[in-house]
């Protein structure tokens, strides 16, 4: 039949009423998260949790709850690391760069001159570069989650210009990017990147 919120919760007390115990407590609070109430969900997921901490899915809810509460500070966030994180690798600095890795993800990415996607790695790092960076500048950047908030899409555009190492011609470069970010127990890590220019725009050299 049709949703009925106030029989939900109406049957919800009813069993608060018959046992105080964390299941009802669980209940309601995804009573409050289905209307979007997100603060009073995380009150009573901690108070499932007060009766149950060995109990696994409570904690997990409460952790969603929290993050969904927090969205724009998490967003802030991610937006800071996909900064540092391009920083690093347009500066060669492996060191800053390695602080966005997870030792079981492998981070796959595809670059703007349209090559075969690769794993992007301390390896990487190791090549000599073939151009320059007078600038690079991301904008635009987009985020969005995944319903249980342990992935982040970041969509984003880039633009600035480089030179060859061995020629003075300045290249425009125009791209727009995403990358794929997953919440782990060692924090947000990246796990995937793609990047293509823009409309009569141009991306990295082939070589």
């Amino acid at each position: 039949g049709e949703p009925d919120q106030e029989k939900a919760m109406n049957y919800v007390k009813k069993s608060q009423q018959m046992h105080d115990g964390p299941n009802s407590y669980d209940s309601m609070a995804e009573h409050y998260a289905s209307l979007g109430d997100y603060e009073k969900a995380l009150e009573l997921e901690l108070k499932a949790i007060d009766f149950a901490t060995f109990s696994s899915p409570y904690g997990q809810n409460a952790q969603i709850y929290f993050s969904k509460i927090n969205k724009e500070d998490i967003s802030k966030e991610l937006m800071k690391n996909q900064r540092e994180a391009q920083d690093a690798i347009t500066n060669q600095n492996y060191e800053t760069f390695s602080k966005f890795e997870h030792p079981e993800i492998n981070h796959i990415t595809g670059d703007s001159n349209l090559s075969p996607f690769y794993t992007f790695s301390k390896a990487s790092f190791d090549v000599e570069p073939a151009i320059t960076w007078n600038r690079f500048d991301m904008n635009d950047m987009q985020i969005n989650f995944s319903p249980d908030m342990k992935t982040a899409v970041l969509t984003f555009y880039g633009d600035g210009s480089y030179v060859f190492k061995d020629s003075k011609e300045e290249v425009a470069y125009s791209t727009r990017g995403s990358s794929v970010w997953v919440n782990t127990n060692q924090g947000w890590k990246i796990m995937h990147s793609s990047w293509a220019p823009n409309n009569d725009g141009k991306g990295i050299p082939q070589s």
